[in-house]
C-alpha cells in the first residue's frame, strides 16, 4: 500500500458569516489569497456552530451580531439552534476538508459599526475581488435581510430558503427537471408581467438563453420588484385566469408554486 493510500482524511466543523448591513456585506481582503471574504473559522471542541459564528466575527471585526435565521421547535432538554443557510465540503489539502455551515447575520443594536480593519462594508457591485462561491453567496444573503417586509420574505424563502426553495432545486439535473423548471420560469414571468401592466413597474427580465441562469435572473428581479411596489400596488385587483387577485395575492401565489414545483423537481432525483 502506497503511502498516499494510507493517508487518513480529516475534517474539522468551520463557519463563515455574511454580516449584512444598509444593503453591505462585510468582508476583507484575505491575506494569503487576497480575495475578499466574509469572517469566519473554526467551531473549537465543545463550542456551538452558533457561538462560534458570533465568536468568529466579534474577534475579527469587533462587531457582536444576531444570527439570521429559522429554529426548530423547542422542548424539554432540546434546545433549537439557528439554521445555517447553507452547508457546503470545502477541500482544503489532500487530506484535509472544511465542513462550512454558511450564516447570515447583522449587527446588533446600539454599538458603533465601522469594523476592524481590514474589514469593511461591500456593495454588490464592489465584489470583483470575490470568489465567485462568495459573490453567490452574497447575493443571496444580500436579498435575505427582509424581516421589515413580510411579501418580500414569502419570496425570499421561496426562491433562496436552503432547505425547500428553488434555488435548492437548481442543482438537479435531468429532461423532467428541465421540464419542470421550464415551466416554473414560464409562469414567474406570466405572473410579473400582469402585475408590471397593472402597476407600471419593472417588467420581468426577457427569457435567457440558459434555463437555470434565466431562473435565477428571474428570482432576484422578483425581490427587488415586489421591494417597489406600494400599498397601493399590492392592494391592486386584477384578474388571473378567471380569478380576481390582489397583486399580493398573485405574488404569493407565485411563491407556493416555487416551492411546490421545486419539491417535485427534487423528486426527479
Amino acid at each position: 500500500m502506497t503511502a498516499a493510500a494510507q493517508t487518513t482524511l480529516t475534517r474539522d466543523f468551520t463557519v463563515a458569516v455574511f454580516v449584512i448591513w444598509g444593503g453591505r456585506l462585510l468582508l476583507h481582503p484575505h491575506p494569503k489569497i487576497g480575495k475578499l471574504l466574509p469572517p469566519g473559522g473554526h467551531v473549537e471542541p465543545g463550542e456551538l456552530p452558533d457561538e462560534a459564528a458570533v465568536r468568529e466575527t466579534l474577534e475579527e471585526t469587533g462587531l457582536r451580531v444576531r444570527l439570521l435565521g429559522r429554529r426548530g421547535p423547542a422542548d424539554d432538554g432540546v434546545l433549537p439552534l439557528v439554521r445555517p443557510h447553507g452547508v457546503q465540503l470545502e477541500d482544503i489539502r489532500p487530506d484535509h476538508q472544511h465542513i462550512d455551515l454558511i450564516y447570515f447575520a447583522e449587527p446588533e443594536p446600539g454599538q458603533d459599526i465601522r469594523p476592524l480593519e481590514p474589514f469593511a462594508w461591500y456593495a454588490a457591485d464592489q465584489l470583483g475581488a470575490a470568489p465567485d462561491e462568495i459573490r453567490q453567496w452574497a447575493a443571496i444573503a444580500l436579498a435575505s435581510g427582509l424581516e421589515d417586509d413580510p411579501l418580500r420574505r414569502v419570496l425570499w424563502e421561496s426562491n433562496f430558503d436552503p432547505w425547500e426553495s428553488l434555488h435548492s432545486a437548481l442543482m438537479v439535473s435531468g429532461e423532467r427537471a428541465d421540464q419542470l423548471l421550464a415551466h416554473v420560469a414560464q409562469t414567474k414571468r406570466t405572473y410579473w408581467t400582469l402585475i408590471a401592466r397593472a402597476c407600471g413597474c419593472e417588467a420581468p427580465p426577457a427569457p435567457g438563453t440558459e434555463l437555470r441562469d434565466d431562473l435565477r435572473a428571474l428570482m432576484h428581479y422578483e425581490l427587488r420588484a415586489v421591494g417597489a411596489l406600494s400599498d397601493v400596488d399590492r392592494a391592486r385587483r386584477l384578474n388571473y385566469s378567471g380569478r380576481d387577485l390582489s397583486v399580493a395575492e398573485l405574488v404569493r401565489l407565485s411563491a407556493r408554486h416555487s416551492v411546490w414545483h421545486a419539491g417535485q423537481v427534487r423528486a426527479t432525483r
